[in-house]
């Protein structure tokens, strides 16, 4: 065990066999750190830190993060680094949800949002936005748990998730919060009766369109899992307008406060923090709207949300429960795959990785091993397309799919390994990779692409011997007389050794 190790145990008071987690949810309005202990199957929230860092209003029409707005952000995250010290990228999960899918730049400010952090950093879409929400709002589920929908109400989107037990069925994420609503129908923090009428109709145009499904699929608890959401619960119990949660009475009893107050100022509402109070009228419109619209009786608060269910995710990583399996799983059945031929490359890929990955230098990064085993399983999902450019239909889905448990970078990596599976290995396609993804695209792709030639004929593969004793070098051993027995599958290896040639990597074929 290393110092450092120690050093973390110590400092978080640590017994032999727990383990530390973060999460970190870099949302469009706040920063949210949370620090858990691991211990058997339970989690122990040990420290929380949140800082208001507004990227959502820092972010201009076409997406550009202003200066100022670049310059909050990586000095919370140095912070929030010098809070994670001594801790491994196994140990942390860092998140950005919509503000960092709409930047433009968001690729040159999470290279310098990683340095400042000391961590990968993934921008997740708004269904694994949506998935993650559910998991912290629902922490504790039972066998036949009556349905709940779960409301989480952010600076830039609003996601609304109905599911039963540990599972949600319906996920969407709407293109609407309480910061971008805010500025786009109170400008200057004015609240009059039209623009809070206007506010209220986008709303209401943003959520005509999902509520019908919600409505027919219905519910027995409804749960607010978001700061906004959480700041108008506190307001409806202390001003007497709902006992315990919201409903829709103490809704528009706000919406008539913020309109007699005209422009709300920190004062007027001493049950928030200041910086909560410039979003609530955006957040109040979305939430009467929702209720409205899905004819919500009462709302209660979560225990958790996005954060909390990070953490959830990485626990269950930690006891082999990936959720990422499921998926790979899930995506099998549903295009018709061959599942016994896709765990078979599946196998010989990672027995490869397994002998090439200390030379390689792939164990510095150990999760590579369950993205070259993912794709592989996944390789013809194509087909489900077209046999014919299979490798590009393929990679098409795997990029835009809603895969639960994969970020967007995620999904680039097995699109690109998807991609790379036939014919020449572009250097273009492997530069579309996130930089930390980058350094492993090409060793993995090729890893793949003679895992996939071996098995091409389907009839079982020879005992097999990788190695490599150089980065940029492997040899692949046969056993004698092997290749001349399949000359089909020996011009196969043999354009293979050319192909991987020209990208750079030596690959000898020996028996």
């Amino acid at each position: 065990m290393g110092a450092g190790v120690e050093q973390v145990r110590e400092l978080w008071s640590l017994a032999r066999g727990e383990r530390l987690l973060a999460a970190i949810d870099l949302g469009s309005n706040s920063f949210h750190l949370i620090v858990a202990r691991l211990s058997g199957r339970d989690l122990h929230v040990i420290d929380r830190i949140k800082e208001t860092v507004r990227l959502r209003s820092g972010l201009s029409e076409d997406g550009d993060l202003a200066p100022e707005a670049r310059t909050r952000a990586l000095a919370c995250l140095s912070r929030f680094g010098e809070r994670l010290k001594g801790m491994d990228s196994t140990q942390v999960r860092a998140v950005g949800t919509d503000a960092l899918r709409r930047a433009g730049d968001s690729r040159d400010f999470l290279e310098a949002a990683e340095a400042a952090l000391g961590h990968p950093i993934e921008i997740i879409s708004g269904f694994e936005e949506a998935r993650l929400i559910y998991a912290g709002a629902t922490p504790v589920v039972t066998e036949g748990d009556e349905a709940r929908l779960v409301l989480d109400i952010g600076g830039g989107s609003t996601e609304v998730i109905l599911g039963q037990g540990a599972r949600p069925k319906l996920l969407e994420s709407l293109g609407m919060g309480s910061v971008s609503l805010t500025e786009r129908c109170f400008d200057g923090g004015e609240v009059s009766r039209s623009n809070m009428k206007r506010a209220l109709r986008i709303a209401r145009g943003e959520i005509s369109g999902v509520a019908p499904a919600y409505r027919r699929a219905g519910w027995g608890q409804a749960l607010g899992a978001s700061g906004t959401i959480r700041s108008i619960a506190a307001i409806a119990e202390a001003r007497g307008w709902s006992e315990s949660g919201i409903t829709l009475d103490s809704l528009s009893a706000l919406c008539d406060d913020l309109v007699s107050r005209g422009r709300p100022k920190a004062d007027d509402y001493p049950e928030l923090r200041p910086d909560r109070v410039p979003i609530l009228p955006g957040g109040t419109a979305i939430l009467r709207a929702v209720f409205e619209a899905l004819d919500i009786q009462r709302m209660e608060i979560a225990p958790g949300a996005l954060r909390e269910g990070l953490l959830e995710d990485m626990a269950g990583r930690v006891r082999h429960r990936d959720v990422r399996d499921r998926t790979v799983t899930a995506m099998m059945g549903r295009y018709r795959m061959d599942r016994a031929h896709g765990r078979a490359v599946a196998r010989t890929a990672v027995e490869a990785w397994d002998a090439v990955a200390v030379p390689w230098g792939l164990d510095q990064r150990p999760e590579t091993r369950e993205f070259l085993r993912w794709a592989a399983c996944l390789h013809e999902i194509g087909m489900a397309v077209s046999h014919s450019q299979h490798h590009r239909h393929g990679a098409y889905i795997l990029g835009h799919a809603d895969m639960a448990g994969f970020s967007r970078d995620d999904q680039s990596m097995l699109s690109v390994l998807a991609r790379l599976q036939r014919k020449k290995l572009s250097r273009r396609v492997l530069d579309e990779l996130a930089h930390r993804h980058r350094p492993f695209g090409l060793h993995l792709a090729c890893l793949l692409r003679v895992a996939i030639v071996l098995h091409r004929a389907r009839d079982g593969v020879p005992t097999l011997r990788f190695a490599a004793d150089r980065p940029t070098a492997w040899t692949l051993t046969l056993p004698d007389g092997w290749l001349e027995r399949h000359p089909l599958l020996a011009d196969d290896l043999a354009e293979e050794v050319d192909f991987e040639q020209a990208a750079g990597l030596r690959f000898d074929l020996r028996s």
